[in-house]
């Protein structure tokens, strides 16, 4: 009788034998009045949440949906049903969503309180809804592929116009870092590094922190490259800075190339990453403030690049004719890498050979640490994958290098066509490469990559050496029309190497060599009078009567050349080549001028860009290696005592190895939970630790998670964290540990 006058205030629900249904089956409290009348408006909105608190947050979720539709009919059918303040007064105590005195409650100002309420203590604000619990609703927003675009329109509507109520002071790269689900907050941080990047001062480990932190955010995806090219930024002025210091130290030929295939190819490895991220960019206000930093690095490179440059050609000739006694040969790869490993043609036994038109050394580095870490199936830790560095043949250009990647011989250059002999016999093309090879290794086989039989097994049944040409760098690179499409065209390059080594391999190539022709430089910049070598007379050799010569941006070879300052002269013996004819070299990075061809990317000349060629190896062995690639260990330290007795609980989650050749990237998930599994924390926060650095310090990264009102309901709440299983959506526990909860004590003061 207590509850008859429910029938008359609720008459309007009662009327639908859907919703009076949908009450007798649930098995949320029906009295007191104020317990039944929650369950009512649960019924009348279809949510089937099991508590009183889901059941709140459900309901929140529904009117931020509906309102950014344009739609309102759940308040509609609550308003009604005369059910209107039960519903706000859920939202009061569940979620602590008030509204001051005077004011009244609505959808508009409960969206607004709970993007406000995801700042947490970065606003003061007396009205501001409980932090967990507006991050919880939000979270669950963002988490659902049929409600992210109603967390996408909360974010763009208030998102703004709650972070500006944070105070100058408080705003922060670490404080801001814990901001989950605002992306103005992303664009706040990412705007003042960009000025730090413009100033000098962007400090590594704070940008690889945050980066971190930000991985796992619900936006992280629309700010990824805008956080990479920072961090490229950062790494290139450290790569730059140890160049600086390390290369006067280094007087010879041998030095200079062991620095540059060990440690200085970083330079060249970030400016590629900052200049692919940093083009993925939109000039908005981030790119455009950017743009005076990117303005410095690009000038610091190019100095770089001139002085890598001046080195190699002040050394070029040191103990004779260069390739260099003393260093490994690009003209002895078949010897070195091919003979010695093909002593028959059984299964494990034949050689797969790539050679990829331009592939630098930088970016064979890259592929190493792509294939070392790759989980493909007959690729995953069933590969020993190195690299070397080999000393490419000046002029570093296509017809040269892939000469001399073939069986050992005499090598000459056709003035007239830059077409190259070996042993008297063309090497352009695959057909005449094809009659080499097999020259060298007996029933040996040569294709173009996109000329591959489908059928690769059968077509290579008795083949001891499987040759491929692979060309996209160079294809697209040496284009003026393209040429700006370099370091994408290096992306595509690396994931069809990628397939291809896997392909190899799975035929039977016991062993897999990629290697290349030359490398390049790239300046993605308009470049001016300075950078062009005017030799005088230049001009009149092409077609002058009694005169073979050709030439590129970054060479000339003819029978006769000017004499000037900025070109060098090498004569064909000096080069390891015969004939007669010289051989012209732009003195730093310049260029020669050529009508009609590209500018920013070249090859030809001498330099470690151009002139260091990788040879990378991979060795397929009969079972799961120890060598192979494995995520970084992960661990977490409690900051404090593993007590709860506030609204939020801090640790410490560690990186236990920097990322490098063998140890890859862990991407981890962080957060509370009650024994039984229920989540006490808004969220799980994801990280992902990529750190690089030996220092212990910079591979932690410190978490604060706020906690949601359920955590009341349990005397001991597990924080973990939890690594990803390989490639896959699935977690395993890493790192684990009990707190106990005593917020009683905690929130008294």
């Amino acid at each position: 009788m207590e509850l008859a006058s429910a029938l008359a205030d609720h008459a309007a629900f009662f009327k639908s034998r859907e919703r009076t249904t949908a009450l007798a089956k649930s098995t949320l409290p029906k009295t007191p009045l104020p317990s039944l009348e929650l369950t009512m408006a649960a019924a009348a909105l279809g949510v089937r949440e099991g508590t009183t608190r889901d059941v709140a947050r459900a309901m929140a979720r529904r009117l931020v949906i509906e309102l950014s539709r344009g739609r309102d009919e759940s308040l509609r059918a609550i308003t009604v049903a005369g059910l209107a303040d039960a519903l706000w007064r859920t939202l009061r105590d569940e979620l602590g969503y008030r509204v001051p005195n005077g004011s009244s409650p609505s959808p508009q100002d409960l969206a607004f309180r709970l993007v406000e309420g995801t700042l947490g203590d970065l606003v003061e604000d007396d009205w501001k809804m409980a932090p967990a619990e507006a991050s919880r609703v939000v979270g669950e927003l963002a988490a659902n592929t049929r409600s992210k675009e109603a967390y996408e329109w909360l974010c763009s509507e208030y998102g703004a116009s709650a972070l500006s109520l944070v105070s100058e002071a408080s705003c922060t790269y670490e404080a801001l870092s814990t901001v989950e689900h605002v992306p103005q907050a992303d664009e706040w941080a990412l705007s003042r590094l960009a000025k730090d990047a413009a100033c000098g001062t962007l400090d590594r480990k704070v940008i690889e922190e945050l980066a971190a932190r930000r991985a796992g955010a619900p936006c992280a995806a629309a700010y990824a490259d805008h956080y990479a090219a920072l961090v490229a930024m950062a790494k290139l002025d450290d790569s730059l800075k140890r160049y600086h210091a390390e290369v006067p130290a280094a007087t010879t030929m041998e030095e200079l190339m062991g620095g540059y295939a060990t440690k200085w190819y970083e330079v060249d490895r970030r400016y590629r990453e900052l200049r692919l991220r940093y083009g993925r960019v939109s000039q908005g206000r981030f790119g455009q403030i950017l743009a005076s930093a990117v303005d410095v690095v690009e000038a610091r490179y190019n100095s770089f690049l001139s002085d890598c440059a001046a080195r190699w050609q002040d050394h070029l000739l040191d103990e004779g004719p260069w390739p260099n006694a003393s260093l490994p040969s690009q003209a002895d790869f078949f010897r070195d890498h091919v003979i010695r490993r093909v002593p028959d043609a059984t299964a494990g036994h034949r050689v797969g050979v790539i050679v990829s038109d331009a592939l630098r050394y930088e970016c064979a580095v890259d592929l190493v640490e792509r294939l070392t870490a790759s989980r493909v199936k007959g690729v995953a830790n069933r590969n020993k994958t190195t690299v070397e560095a080999r000393a490419g043949m000046v002029p570093s250009y296509t017809q040269l290098g892939m000469a001399s990647l073939l069986p050992e011989g005499p090598m000459e250059i056709d003035p007239a066509t830059a077409l190259v002999s070996k042993r008297g016999l063309p090497t352009a093309g695959t057909k005449a490469r094809q009659t080499l090879i097999d020259a060298g290794v007996s029933g040996s086989r040569a294709w173009q990559a996109d000329e591959l039989p489908m059928d690769l097994t059968s077509a290579t049944t008795d083949a001891r050496v499987v040759w491929v040409y692979h060309n996209v760098i160079d294809r697209i690179g040496d284009k003026r029309d393209t040429e700006h499409k370099t370091f994408h065209a290096v992306e595509e390059a690396l994931a069809e190497i990628e397939r291809l080594v896997v392909r190899l391999l799975s035929i039977g190539c016991g062993t897999v060599l990629v290697t290349s022709d030359h490398g390049f430089i790239y300046q993605d910049r308009d470049l001016e009078s300075k950078d062009f070598a005017d030799v005088e007379g230049l001009g009149f050799l092409k077609g002058a009567e009694g005169v073979d010569s050709e030439r590129t941006r970054r060479f000339v070879v003819s029978d006769m050349l000017p004499k000037d300052l900025s070109l060098i002269e090498y004569t064909s013996s000096e080069l390891s080549l015969v004939g007669g004819h010289l051989i012209g070299v732009p003195r730093g990075a310049m260029r020669l001028r050529l009508s009609g061809s590209g500018m920013r990317f070249v090859h030809g000349g001498v330099s470690p860009q151009e002139c260091v060629v990788p040879v990378v190896v991979v060795e397929q062995t009969k079972k799961a290696t120890d060598a192979a690639a494995h995520p970084s260990s992960v661990s977490a330290f409690p900051v404090g005592h593993p007590v709860i007795t506030g609204p939020s609980v801090t640790l410490d989650v560690y990186q236990e190895e920097p990322v490098g050749d063998l140890v890859a990237p862990s991407t981890v998930k962080v957060g509370a939970y009650a024994k039984d599994g229920r989540l006490l924390s808004p969220s799980e926060i994801t990280l992902e630790l990529a750190s690089t650095s030996a220092s212990s310090d910079d591979r932690k990264v410190r978490v604060r998670m706020d906690l949601t009102d359920d955590v009341d309901t349990v005397d001991v709440a597990v924080l973990r964290v939890s690594a990803r299983v390989g490639t896959s959506n699935a977690f395993k526990p890493a790192w684990e540990r009990d707190y106990q909860v005593n917020r009683a004590f905690g929130m008294d003061f």
